[in-house]
């Protein structure tokens, strides 16, 4: 016997919900480009709970075609309350943004990657819109 459509349809909707349900990585973001890096703000939440303790992110900055114009290196992030920050372009692991990438039109977007301890990395939600109209103090955000 061949399943319904609407069958078919709940068994997929139920698969999906259990699924976010156990991977829920929820974003609430704030990113300002400067002439010389990133500032990012961010939120991360776990199986509905706000992650607290150190975790692994990886940042791309993507260009018009999807493609990487640049990226970081796997980077420890402190998380309190579900709430990160970092300054993208100033270290080692977030190496300089050059002014061409961050000046492009349209300007790029910035995909984040959480590593999810032992299921691996995963993107971590719709890529970010850089806004350039706000400058960027490297030690207090605005």
């Amino acid at each position: 016997m061949i399943p319904s459509l609407g069958t078919m349809r709940d068994t997929v909707t139920d698969c999906v919900k259990r699924f976010l349900k156990h991977l829920s990585l929820a974003f609430l973001m704030t990113a300002f480009a400067s002439a010389d890096g990133v500032y990012y703000e961010g939120r991360i939440s776990v199986d509905g709970v706000p992650f607290d303790g150190t975790a692994r992110f990886k940042f791309a900055l993507i260009g018009e075609k999807g493609a990487a114009v640049w990226s970081s290196n796997d980077i420890s992030q402190t998380v309190s309350g579900g709430v990160y920050s970092v300054r993208l372009g100033e270290s080692a692991q977030a190496p300089p943004i050059g002014s061409a990438v961050l000046c492009g039109t349209p300007p790029p977007k910035l995909r984040i990657w959480f590593h999810r301890g032992g299921r691996g990395w995963a993107v971590a939600g719709a890529d970010v819109p850089l806004t350039g109209s706000q400058p960027v103090n490297p030690a207090k955000p605005q």
